[in-house]
C-alpha cells in the first residue's frame, strides 16, 4: 500500500486476487532523484577518503622525522 500512495505501484483486485504492475514513470523520476544523491554522498566520502590520507602520511612523515632525532 505505501508503493501504491507513492504512485510507484498500481494495483487492480478482482474477487480475492490483487494485480499489481510496477509504474516505470514514477520510478524513473526516483531513480534520477537517487542518482543526484548518490553522486553528492560519493564526491564527498572521496573528499574525506582524500583527506584522510593526507592526515596520515602528514602524520606517518612527522613520526619518521621524530624517531630520526
Amino acid at each position: 500500500m505505501v508503493l501504491e500512495r507513492a504512485g510507484l505501484l498500481r494495483r487492480e483486485i478482482k474477487g480475492r486476487n490483487h494485480y499489481c504492475w510496477i509504474e516505470p514513470h514514477s520510478l524513473r523520476e526516483v531513480d534520477e532523484w537517487l542518482e543526484y544523491y548518490r553522486q553528492f554522498w560519493e564526491q564527498g566520502m572521496d573528499r574525506l577518503a582524500a583527506y584522510v590520507v593526507r592526515k596520515y602520511q602528514t602524520s606517518k612523515r612527522r613520526t619518521r622525522r621524530g624517531n630520526s632525532r
